[in-house]
């Protein structure tokens, strides 16, 4: 059954700590879910907040336990569990926790002041128009800023209608999905829901986030939804999360342009070409890592992680920091190679580089769909054409549907 919560903006009010969401039903379940969370009430009331893990499985249980936590003075972190239980990190400054994908590695914390995501929310809901008339889909966990931010959050402060449509056999969700007007994910998630051209006859936006909008796609989606908007936000979480936006009616959106940066949020280049930003949404710091937070601030911006340029104010991704490598005396994008795989195959693919005993730079390709350095060469210069090439069934995943770069590279950096 689809999740549907009817939430007006007169309905989120924030005063005194608490959240408050005018559905009668929410408030009182939020009074049932106190019970599980005040055992983690400090006994000590000028103790610092403690951090507490609450189960992230359903939009109106999250919303309810976000609740409840805000009541209790707790700083919760959305997870997928079962149950309610502490953090081994328990101090917080900001009102909630979120966690970083960790598609590179290690998990990072953020902290924030519930009322900067809140703004993010209502960045992105005017940015993409989304009001009371929008049904939206909710297709990203909730333990991450895209699910609660980009896609709750945004839906709560437009008074849309929620489709919850986590779920993991397609002609379920397609079910759900049938009646969405604004359907935003990660492109992997809207390859996947779009791989047989199904028709959402109210469908006006398809959104992605993290990187540049999948050309193969984008065509696809023109011959089947000719009258869709197609749009692409770029962020990270730690601003919570948006930073851009760009539009199909955006001349260079066809050129991998992420947009132009949202009201309030300032974008600079740093060293290597590294994207900073300043944002008012941004994250207070890292939960319990002052180092990581200082190394992360360049005076009072902050750091991406990715390079890119910006053009007559719009800013385009090459990939992340340490995707761009020397072969053979040229500066390599690895992301680019992997896109370049992408739009040929239509799957999913991941390019980075290991170094032989004399410290020379090679390239491996992997890829979901059978590939050749014959294909790729019309299409990449030849010093970026990988040495290696393996193809796979499926690339590990995280529950966002980003690809778990760290687990592929150990799998594959060996062989």
């Amino acid at each position: 059954m689809t999740l549907e919560l009817d939430l007006l903006p007169a309905d989120v009010k924030i005063g005194e700590g608490d959240l408050e969401f005018g559905r009668t039903d929410i408030l009182l379940e939020a009074a049932q879910f106190e019970a599980d969370l005040r055992s983690f009430v400090p006994d000590d009331e000028s103790a610092e907040k403690t951090v507490v893990e609450i189960p992230a499985r359903t939009a109106k249980e999250t919303l309810a336990y976000l609740i409840a936590a805000f009541r209790l003075n707790l700083a919760p972190l959305p997870r997928q569990i079962s149950t309610p239980r502490k953090t081994d990190l328990v101090s917080a400054r900001g009102e909630i926790v979120l966690a970083t994908s960790g598609s590179g590695g290690a998990v990072k914390y953020p902290e924030f002041a519930l009322e900067s995501l809140l703004a993010n929310a209502r960045l992105i809901r005017d940015n993409l128009g989304i009001d009371a008339r929008d049904h939206v889909a909710l297709l990203q966990p909730l333990d991450h800023s895209f699910g609660l931010v980009g896609q709750l959050f945004t839906a709560l402060v437009a008074g849309a209608k929620i489709i919850d449509a986590r779920v993991p056999f397609l002609d379920e969700q397609l079910t759900r999905l049938r009646d969405v007007t604004v359907l935003a994910s990660v492109s992997y998630t809207l390859r996947r829901i779009f791989l047989e051209s199904p028709k959402f006859p109210h469908l006006r936006l398809v959104g992605s986030a993290g990187g540049p909008f999948p050309g193969a796609l984008r065509d696809s989606l023109r011959a089947s939804h000719p009258e869709v908007e197609l749009a692409n936000q770029y962020g990270t979480t730690e601003a919570g999360p948006r930073l851009t936006s760009s539009s199909s009616k955006n001349p260079a959106f066809d050129r991998g342009s992420v947009g132009v940066p949202l009201p309030g949020i300032e974008l600079k280049l740093g060293d290597g070409g590294e994207v900073l930003f300043r944002s008012p949404t941004a994250m207070l710091g890292y939960l319990g890592d002052e180092r990581l937070t200082e190394q992360t601030r360049v005076g009072d911006f902050l750091r991406t992680g990715d390079v890119g340029r910006i053009e007559e104010g719009q800013l385009f991704v090459d990939g992340r920091k340490d995707d761009v490598v020397k072969v053979r005396g040229v500066k390599v994008s690895l992301a680019e190679i992997a896109r370049v795989a992408e739009e040929l195959t239509s799957g999913g693919a991941f390019a980075f580089a290991t170094n032989d005993e004399n410290g020379e730079a090679s390239i491996t390709l992997v890829v979901e769909h059978r590939l050749t350095r014959q294909h790729l060469r019309p299409h990449l210069p030849l010093d970026r054409l990988p040495s290696d090439i393996h193809v796979v069934s499926s690339l590990p995943r995280l529950a966002s549907g980003k690809l778990d770069r760290a687990k592929i590279r150990r799998l594959f950096e060996a062989k």
